[in-house]
């Protein structure tokens, strides 16, 4: 156990996990979440969250009352896209669509389930979250893992929403730091602008380029942060980022 925030070394490469997915590191206007890795990333560059599981979309949970700490899923009994015990611990269960939309419970840990079979599977919810509306059979329920857990490259096409970039090189199976507000070295292409906005590239995976807002052939994909130094194309950059909504 960490006996003083000091001596973290946000360099450091770990295989097993040291802190919980999502803690936040604040060293001034610098913001760095640890998280997971499920793919080779190279420090600099951005990474996204995982791709969300489609079939982890429109759940259905067993009837069960209002304030309760956990409720069972009933497995579709069809499909491959099995869930992994814990799989979405960290992360987030919220309703969709049916019954009553629009509320979020944070998941301490789940049971591992085969949808291909018949039966259910338990969530428990995290410390301090306990169900505010009772739920029904015919609600649907979505899953979804924190964002920092086995992120990846950010890719061209943009699976995943954008989290921050990596401090370090990885590989899967490992965790460490991504910086994710505040000013932080970024893998850049093309020509950027001291104060003007970047966005991840649709060229490049990992990478950042201008955000000009007049590209005819590409989509806008947000800006993620204003350039403070411009490095080169096909060098590293300094980018203030915004937090990408998660802080």
């Amino acid at each position: 156990m960490r006996s003083d925030w000091n001596d973290i070394d946000v360099h450091d490469i770990d295989t097993v996990q040291r802190l919980p997915i999502g803690t936040v590191l604040k060293r001034g206007p610098r913001h760095f979440m640890y998280g997971s890795f499920a793919g080779t990333v190279t420090k600099g560059q951005g990474v996204q969250s995982s791709i969300p599981a489609a079939a982890h979309d429109a759940l259905a949970p067993e009837a069960t009352a209002v304030d309760s700490t956990s409720f069972e899923i009933t497995s579709p009994a069809s499909g491959s896209d099995d869930i992994e015990a814990n799989e979405y611990a960290n992360g987030y269960a919220y309703l969709q669509v049916n019954g009553t939309p629009g509320y979020l419970y944070e998941i301490a840990r789940n049971e591992a389930m085969d949808i291909s079979a018949t039966g259910n599977f338990l969530i428990t919810l995290a410390p301090g979250n306990k169900l505010a509306t009772a739920l029904v059979v015919g609600d649907d329920i979505a899953l979804i893992k924190h964002p920092a857990k086995d992120v990846v490259v950010m890719t061209t096409a943009g699976t995943g929403s954008f989290l921050g970039v990596s401090v370090e090189n990885q590989v899967a199976n490992q965790f460490g730091w991504i910086g994710v507000k505040g000013p932080h070295p970024a893998a850049s292409e093309g020509t950027l602008i001291i104060g003007e906005e970047a966005r991840t590239s649709e060229g490049t995976a990992g990478e950042f380029t201008p955000n000009d807002y007049s590209e005819a052939t590409e989509a806008d994909r947000g800006s993620v942060g204003r350039v403070l130094d411009i490095g080169g194309d096909n060098e590293f950059s300094l980018i203030g980022f915004y937090g990408a909504g998660i802080l």
